[in-house]
């Protein structure tokens, strides 16, 4: 627990805030946070907020007059948050600068507020950051806000104006760049993030593969590898496959970060592949194996 009074000294911080600054933007992560904060934590209650940040969860439960929020954050951005939390005139949060391994308290929370969603979708340790809170210092019957995922990839083509061909794919001015495919041997190097403005279309229906519970989980997502097949419904080129997520917080407040959707500051995952062209009814085959699902350069993919 951080008791000392707030000092003004020393809030300057040696990194770029825009991160910060993409996430407060994202009107759908706010909107659907919002909503669950305000259904979900009731006067009285204790609130964590894992990796708080800037402290927006925070002080968005703060309204809802919660006996305490313990606000926790490894970087120095949560000194930021303490100076808001002062201008602001917000009196119920106690600001720590601690890894959330190391944190503990004589009592038990109510809430567990959690955004970490990484980049790449697993890449922020989520699933073993919340089971940590989770196990000591969630109530029996406690919430975790959002508690529910579930992961859809799906066979894409890519506007033709924002298609990036593979290296070898290339051929400028009769330079024939096919030589370099027998070297290319990382597969973890051939993904990029997307925009929705960016997609064509879906070649099929995409498919979940995985979901998972953080009240429940035992310890991993229980994924290795995953084997994708399936007629298309349209004909055209395949550029990769979209992996992207549906948050859940509850039966009625969720929001995804499929590529068709309102746009996040997620992005969408794509899996490139040499391109391909498919018509309406060819079978798309296409394996995908994790290997380490927290680290994205191991994961190997091949379209049979």
């Amino acid at each position: 627990m951080n008791n000392k009074p707030f000092v003004r000294n020393n809030l300057k911080i040696d990194f770029s805030p825009y991160g910060h600054e993409i996430m407060l933007s994202d009107n759908v992560r706010m909107e659907t946070y919002s909503k669950a904060i305000e259904k979900h934590v009731k006067k009285g209650d204790i609130v964590l907020d894992l990796g708080a940040g800037t402290g927006i969860l925070s002080f968005l439960a703060a309204s809802k007059k919660p006996r305490k929020i313990y606000a926790l954050e490894r970087s120095k951005i949560i000194r930021w948050a303490e100076l808001l939390a002062e201008e602001n005139n917000i009196k119920n949060i106690d600001f720590v600068k601690i890894d959330s391994k190391n944190f503990t308290i004589n009592e038990k929370v109510d809430v567990i507020l959690q955004e970490q969603i990484g980049r790449f979708i697993f890449d922020d340790d989520m699933v073993g950051l919340v089971i940590d809170v989770r196990d000591r210092l969630l109530k029996k019957g406690g919430k975790i806000l959002p508690n529910k995922f579930e992961l859809f990839i799906v066979p894409v083509k890519i506007k033709d104006q924002f298609h990036v061909p593979v290296l070898w794919e290339f051929k400028i001015n009769n330079i024939d760049f096919s030589p370099l495919k027998k070297l290319y041997k990382e597969p973890a190097n051939m993904y990029r993030l997307i925009s929705g403005h960016e997609l064509d279309y879906f070649l099929c229906k995409p498919e979940k593969f995985c979901s998972f519970d953080l009240k429940k989980i035992k310890n991993k997502i229980p994924i290795r590898e995953f084997h994708f097949k399936r007629k298309t419904e349209k004909t055209g080129r395949l550029d990769g496959f979209c992996i992207y997520l549906k948050v859940i917080f509850d039966e009625k407040i969720s929001f995804t970060t499929s590529p068709l959707d309102r746009q996040t500051h997620w992005k969408t995952l794509l899996l490139r592949c040499e391109s391909k062209k498919y018509k309406k009814g060819d079978l798309i085959e296409f394996e995908l194996k994790f290997n380490d699902l927290l680290d994205r350069r191991k994961w190997e993919w091949v379209i049979i």
